[in-house]
């Protein structure tokens, strides 16, 4: 008997498994033709498979490999993209190439010009010029008539607006910035302006309006002169409406001005200050960003001049008080303004008297 032909049990290994052989050979199959011919068709169907999936493979990935060299290649070749970010507009037009504060110096020296002409009557000659002097003479100031001041009042809003236009970058603000600050502008002048010129005069005893006319700063208010009653408003209505303004204009802020003995540069600079700075909160963020940088601009020109004073260029310690009392000045003045609208507001509500058109939407 053939031993090959009987199948014998394999003997288990140690661990209790048969050992058996776990892979096969093509030739193994061939010579063993009772399994060949399926398993034979079977690898073949594979080595296909495995074959055309190994070309599709390197194709595509040959293909990848060149469409990457490609693009890079493209990428070398091309100009870098440009991301810049567009800046605000002011950041752009606005290039400081002008001294603020100079500009706005020579704008005031302008306007003293325009009151002489206006509301004095002297000759020609005596009316021309540009200087830092008081535009009024103690000769020229006369009571004050609220009829006729209440007349007067676009004048002092046109100057207000002529002088905000020499700022070269005030025609980069949008027209609600421009409202804005304009408004800010009467408001804060209106208390700034009389100030001044009450120092100018050197008669405390009178205070000095910008049309040249005055109100007694003497107590009590007698019905007299400019707190007489007048067909618009009676002696009683002045007084309860505008004594409360006039005390502490004399007190919160002609007193500090004439301790510091403010100078006409400061003044100026203290005007355009208080007015830049309250307008911030209400303006658009280019706006703010514009403002910003022109207070900056603003504070560095009043630094400069500082600096050419034989008073305060000895001693930088004695430069930086001067400019800290100067900017404190801002908490009285500020708060003389909202004690105004207040007051104006009365006024327009009551109907106490009658108020310029112009004064009522821009108060």
């Amino acid at each position: 008997m053939n031993t090959k032909l009987v199948q014998t049990n394999q003997k288990p290994n140690i661990n209790g498994k048969i050992n058996v052989r776990t892979y096969f050979t093509k030739s193994g199959l061939k010579r063993n033709k009772q399994f060949a011919t399926g398993a034979l068709k079977l690898l073949e169907n594979v080595d296909l498979i495995n074959i055309s999936s190994i070309d599709s493979t390197i194709s595509s990935s040959s293909s990848s490999l060149h469409s990457l060299s490609s693009i890079s290649s493209s990428l070398r070749i091309s100009p870098p993209l440009n991301f810049s970010i567009k800046q605000p507009s002011p950041l752009l037009i606005n290039n400081n190439n002008y001294d603020l504060l100079s500009l706005f110096i020579k704008e005031e020296m302008r306007i003293a010009e325009r009151r002489r002409i206006l509301f004095c009557e002297r000759p020609v000659a005596c009316l021309l010029g540009e200087n830092k002097n008081c535009p009024f003479t103690k000769d020229d100031i006369k009571p004050l008539s609220f009829q006729e001041f209440r007349r007067s009042i676009r004048t002092h809003i046109l100057l207000v607006y002529e002088w905000l236009r020499v700022w070269p970058a005030f025609s980069d603000l949008n027209m609600e910035d421009r409202v804005t600050l304009l408004r800010k502008c009467v408001l804060y002048h209106t208390v700034l302006d009389p100030c001044f010129l009450t120092i100018q005069i050197g008669d405390l005893e009178k205070f000095v309006l910008p049309n040249g006319g005055y109100v007694s700063t003497t107590f009590p208010p007698l019905d007299e002169g400019c707190w007489a009653d007048e067909p618009e408003i009676s002696h009683e209505t002045k007084i309860k409406i505008y004594w409360p303004l006039l005390v502490p204009l004399m007190s919160g802020c002609i007193a500090p001005m004439l301790q510091l003995k403010l100078k006409y540069e400061e003044f100026v600079a203290l005007k355009a200050i208080v007015a830049l700075k309250m307008t911030l909160p209400d303006i658009s963020f280019t706006g703010r960003t514009l403002v910003n940088k022109e207070l900056d601009s603003l504070c560095f020109s009043l630094y400069k001049f500082y600096r050419t004073q034989k008073e305060f260029n000895s001693n930088l310690l004695e430069t930086a008080e001067r400019f800290g009392n100067l900017i404190l000045l801002l908490t009285p003045i500020i708060d003389t303004a909202n004690t105004f609208v207040e007051s104006h507001h009365i006024v327009q509500f009551f109907d106490l008297w009658q108020m310029d058109s112009l004064i009522k939407n821009d108060i």
